[in-house]
C-alpha cells in the first residue's frame, strides 16, 4: 500500500478524530442492523433480504478501515 503524508494542526487532528469516532459509531449501527436483517427469512425459509449478507460484509470491511484510521490518528495525537 502506498503511503501519503500530510500535516494537521493538533486541533485539526482532534477534529478528525472526533469525526472518525462518530463515523465509526454510525458504521457499527449499520452493521448491527444489517446483521439482524440478514437473518430474517420468509415463510418459505428463503432470505427476506437476500442482499443483506453482502451488506454485512461491506460494513465489516468499512469498520476495519475506519478502526485503522482511528488508530493512526490517535497515535499521531498521542505521539505528537
Amino acid at each position: 500500500m502506498e503511503k501519503v503524508t500530510f500535516e494537521l494542526t493538533k486541533g485539526q487532528a482532534v477534529t478528525l478524530q472526533i469525526h472518525l469516532e462518530a463515523l465509526h459509531g454510525h458504521i457499527q449501527g449499520e452493521l448491527e442492523a444489517c446483521e439482524i436483517l440478514a437473518k430474517e427469512t420468509k415463510e418459505d425459509g428463503t432470505l427476506r433480504y437476500p442482499n443483506m449478507p453482502g451488506n454485512v460484509e461491506h460494513w465489516i470491511e468499512q469498520e476495519k478501515k475506519i478502526s485503522e484510521l482511528i488508530e493512526v490518528v490517535d497515535s499521531a495525537i498521542l505521539g505528537g
